[in-house]
């Protein structure tokens, strides 16, 4: 029914992803030199849903009073709608992958032409509206919540009761444009995506394993070589007021080793699906198609 065509040309998407990738930490050298035929432009199949969603939710929350917290309840209410909602239809892309090209700029939308396909590989959804309906209700329903928690000044948030109500007025196909680049490292296939009317960059580079090692490790030891004859001061005296701060110290390398390993676990995530084989398929065989 509706196309939003390319508005990133080949070779500015080429230039988003040798950028993306050089300011990858220890990308491998072979990665940088990709070969440029191995980027192409498909049009994902899209179903774009209105979506009327209420609540009326009941709550608890710690909120906290000096040194101490107590626990206080609270009352939301509201109601949204959401217009062209967008969800991925085609079976082999990973849902979180087509989930990070979002958004898409849905003012840009046009009425369907085949004209807009030229040059381009179009791709049939897998799955039918109504097989996604309850799927854009499920998501709209977490956007709805994690809004009205923004709301409540409170640690701790939970939901006692709640009332919703959904209605999906509307259901539009559309076709949407993304760039993909897939490359092999190690004998393992990735793919990196360019939205093609945002611009927006969407995957993960592998990173060489050894560098990422040796400048761990120099750092570690560097850090060492610095905070211990520190620290062994520090213990020396008696005064609580450094006591504390040290205590403080350890408690922000703690929270920092705790921020790297959520961040770690993000990026291996992210390199999962991005080197996904069923992702890779769907892209070489538009390639070779």
């Amino acid at each position: 029914q509706y196309i939003i065509p390319f508005s990133v040309p080949k070779e500015e998407a080429v230039d988003l992803i040798r950028t993306y990738i050089e300011k990858g930490s220890f990308v491998p050298n072979e990665i940088k030199n990709f070969e440029v035929e191995r980027v192409r432009g498909i049009y994902i199949p899209f179903w774009l849903y209105n979506v009327e969603y209420s609540d009326q939710q009941f709550l608890t929350g710690e909120v906290r009073s000096g040194k101490n917290s107590h626990t206080e309840y609270f009352m939301r209410k509201a109601k949204v709608v959401f217009h062209d909602f967008t969800l991925d239809a085609s079976r082999q892309l990973n849902d979180g992958v087509s989930q990070r090209l979002e958004p898409y700029d849905t003012r840009g939308l046009t009425p369907f032409h085949s004209a807009y396909l030229s040059g381009f590989y179009a791709d049939c959804f897998d799955f039918k509206a109504e097989d996604m309906q309850g799927f854009a209700v499920f998501r709209c329903k977490n956007l709805f919540n994690h809004e009205m928690e923004k709301t409540i000044k409170a640690d701790k948030i939970k939901l006692v009761s709640s009332y919703p109500y959904s209605n999906v007025t509307e259901a539009k196909y559309a076709m949407l444009p993304a760039w993909f680049m897939t490359f092999r490292y190690e004998n393992v296939p990735y793919t990196i995506l360019v939205n093609g009317q945002t611009r927006k960059v969407v995957g993960a580079v592998p990173y060489d394993k050894a560098k990422a090692r040796s400048r761990m490790i120099l750092i570690a030891a560097l850090i060492a070589l610095i905070a211990i004859p520190v620290m062994y001061a520090l213990l020396q005296a008696e005064d609580s007021d450094i006591m504390e701060f040290i205590f403080i110290i350890i408690g922000s390398a703690f929270l920092c080793w705790r921020k790297g390993v959520k961040k770690m676990k993000e990026l291996t995530n992210s390199i999962e699906r991005t080197r996904e084989s069923a992702m890779n398929s769907f892209v070489k065989d538009r390639q070779e198609g």
